[in-house]
């Protein structure tokens, strides 16, 4: 932080706030009092805002910079501006949870509210209890984002058409149903395509229910994570979710990972399931040459030894070219995932990674630029309500996209001549600690 004190003039005040805002707090009363000076240091840092005079606080135009660059720099607004329409909407659009520093007044608004939580579903957290049970504004509220439904009244958790609503939005606020509409199918239908792993907050009388599993790893293979035991190990269904998503073989009871014949059906479906056969069987030619003929990539699964058969590797060739490194440029997100102790976030990390794993061997099928972009994008986007919760997350997420593009758009990157030309846009701020950056890439490199 630029080193200044109370005796430091102006020039050298707005000089260290450029480079950092909080210097602020540092300067002398008289400047800390200075429009100008403020506005460059919260231009910089909306927190710097704590240390500007009262009189400052109480200036929209030095808040709505402050709140602009940082939502949660709202907290040290005068009173006045708490209750100012424009500049609480102008954090809450960053964030809903901005709203906590809100007047009382306006968190009784309903058509403040309304507008609030059409920017940021998260803004119902701080709503009055009153509008917690109102369902027009509920439905707003879970229009924008269905885990909302979290601060929902009792009854509204009961309501059958509203759940719907929400959970067809965001499949994770089955979490938050009453018990009667876990156990409903069309509820939990509805969970499940949207996000497979919505099926945990199932009734176990559902997770039980054959005919029930087979709709539902139908919609997301990955449901079958939270299937009972017994469905785990049946041929059908796990069939059923395989040929959804390979993934979802990982889940498979370790009877039928070791099954010579439903593994030469599973991979025949779905080359890549072959990750997750047994030892034996990612040793056995005939199986991982009906997964290599599917997807080339699955060669990577098979034994030491029959990684060097002269066949399998022929066959491989017969497959598009693919750049593996853009697979092994993952490696940081699944260590990552690795560390994370949160299940949620575990969870949508999961999902996210299978989800950008799809991504590439899909691009390589179709070299549609366009497409992988836009896959990526919803894979983030689906994950992003939970992830964004920890900040770490955000930094790798980023530094992985642009490795990966590296890799998919080889001749831009090199244009780029080292810049960030992918940087990923995915995020408030796109551009993470250089430092933490440079870590994640000294990663990828070393896993190539």
């Amino acid at each position: 932080m630029p080193k200044i004190n109370v005796n430091s003039t102006k020039q050298d005040v707005l000089a260290a706030v450029a480079q950092n805002g909080l210097a602020l707090q540092y300067a002398s009363e008289t400047l800390k009092d200075d429009r100008e000076v403020v506005l460059a240091a919260v231009a910089e840092n909306g927190w710097a805002l704590e240390y500007a005079s009262e009189t400052l606080k109480n200036d929209r135009e030095v808040v709505l910079a402050a709140v602009a660059q940082n939502r949660w720099a709202l907290q040290y607004a005068s009173e006045t501006l708490k209750n100012d329409r424009e500049v609480v909407l102008a954090a809450v659009a960053k964030n809903g949870w901005a709203l906590e520093y809100a007047s009382e007044t306006l968190k009784n608004d309903r058509d403040f509210l309304l507008a609030a939580v059409a920017e940021n579903g998260w803004a119902l957290e701080y709503a009055s209890e009153t509008l917690k049970n109102d369902r027009d504004f509920l439905l707003a509220a879970v229009a924008e984002n269905g885990l909302a439904l979290e601060y929902a009244s009792e009854t509204l958790k009961n309501d059958r058409d509203f759940l719907l609503a929400a959970v067809a939005k965001n499949g994770w606020a089955l979490q938050y149903a009453s018990e009667t509409l876990k156990n409903d199918r069309d509820v939990v239908l509805a969970a499940v395509a949207q996000t497979g792993l919505a099926l945990e907050y199932a009734s176990e009388t559902l997770k039980n229910d054959r005919d029930f599993l087979l709709a539902a790893v139908a919609e997301n293979g990955l449901a079958l994570v939270y299937a009972s035991e017994t469905l785990k190990n049946d041929r059908e269904v796990v069939l059923a979710a395989v040929a959804q998503n390979r993934w979802a073989l990982e889940y498979a009871s370790e009877t039928l990972k070791d099954d010579r014949d439903f593994l030469l059906a599973a991979v025949a479906k779905n080359g890549l399931a072959l990750q997750y056969a047994s030892e034996t069987l990612k040793d056995d030619r005939e199986v991982v040459l009906a997964a290599v003929a599917e997807n080339g990539l699955a060669l990577q699964y098979a034994s030491e030894t029959l990684k060097d058969d002269e066949l399998l590797q022929k066959v491989q060739k017969l497959q598009e070219e693919v750049n593996p490194a853009a697979f092994l440029a993952l490696n940081p997100l699944k260590n990552k995932l690795k560390q994370e102790t949160n299940s949620e976030r575990k969870k949508a990390a999961e999902i996210m990674i299978y989800a950008m794993e799809d991504a590439i061997v899909e691009y390589y099928k179709g070299k549609d630029t366009n497409k992988f972009n836009q896959d990526v994008a919803q894979a983030i986007s689906t994950a992003l309500p939970v992830l964004e919760q920890q900040t770490g997350w955000k930094k790798v997420i980023d530094a992985v996209v642009n490795a990966v593009m590296n890799f998919i758009c080889p001749k831009i990157a090199e244009q780029s001549q080292g810049k960030s030309t992918y940087r990923s846009f995915f995020f408030a701020n796109p551009n993470p600690a250089a430092k933490e950056i440079e870590d994640v890439e000294q990663n990828i490199s070393k896993n190539l």
